[in-house]
């Protein structure tokens, strides 16, 4: 598994009770991945400007055929609002079928980066489901 560096957003890290989503869109055919990933690398440039958003890492599990990502928020409803935001909807239309998308999300007490990015490869190697 390959993982990006870390992007901060506008929201400081500091803060308590974030909410913590993981997705992982595996594609049918690996010569999909290629296109998939770049559009999510596309949409991460713009990740400052993103209200309610503390930080995000994107992975590339070649092998398995997978990306996705791990993403820290204020609040669940800041998620939603990036998930309604037009620029993420044109590319889950464009790949929808494509792939199998899966996700999780948990409420971390506070942002504590180490910890969420181990839950979260936990979760996506199939170790452990999130905060167990």
């Amino acid at each position: 598994m390959i993982w990006s560096r870390w992007s901060n957003g506008p929201e400081s890290p500091d803060a308590n009770d974030v909410f913590v989503s993981v997705t992982r869109f595996r594609a049918f055919r690996l010569t999909d991945l290629p296109r998939i990933a770049l559009a999510g690398f596309a949409l991460k440039r713009h990740w400052r400007e993103l209200p309610g958003a503390i930080g995000t890492w994107l992975w590339v599990d070649i092998g398995e055929r997978s990306s996705g990502s791990v993403s820290v928020w204020r609040a669940e409803s800041d998620m939603r609002r990036f998930v309604r935001w037009p620029p993420h909807v044109e590319i889950v239309k464009r790949y929808r079928a494509t792939g199998v998308m899966s996700s999780t999300a948990w409420v971390a007490p506070r942002f504590d980066r180490s910890a969420v990015r181990r839950e979260a490869a936990q979760w996506l190697t199939g170790a452990a489901t999130p905060s167990e």
